[in-house]
């Protein structure tokens, strides 16, 4: 009787199942960092729409400078505010802010449809 060798067969399956295995790895890493851009960009504009909202006469210039002093996380940040300063009070003020998300791991980025791919959030508040 032949004894059997499993030990290359592990092996084989191994070497079929790791491209598998990080592909998924890759994955994983690229959803996080996707995610945490976008709770970044999220509380950007929530924080650019409350100090439109307090301040009638900030400029959004202003506002993203104090949104990236408060925040040293995004980085390259577009902001639009509608209505531009002057702001009557008591009316509705929109603050969008957008960044690029640019995927890291390189088989990711070739998936991606567009790379980078823009993020953007918006928050409407009511100017006091």
């Amino acid at each position: 009787m032949m004894k059997s060798n499993n030990r290359g067969q592990a092996i084989v399956e191994f070497a079929l199942i790791l491209p598998i295995l990080i592909l998924l790895v890759m994955g994983i890493l690229e959803f996080g960092l996707f995610f945490h851009s976008y709770v970044n960009i999220s509380f950007a504009s929530k924080e650019a729409a409350r100090l439109a909202a307090l301040d009638a006469n900030a400029s959004s210039q202003s506002i993203a400078a104090s949104v990236q002093a408060t925040m040293p996380a995004t980085r390259n940040i577009t902001i639009t505010l509608t209505p531009a300063a002057p702001r009557t009070t008591g009316l509705p003020v929109t603050v969008s802010v957008s960044t690029q998300h640019t995927f890291m791991t390189p088989v990711i980025s070739v998936l991606a449809p567009s790379n980078p791919y823009t993020i953007s959030s918006s928050t409407t508040a009511r100017s006091e």
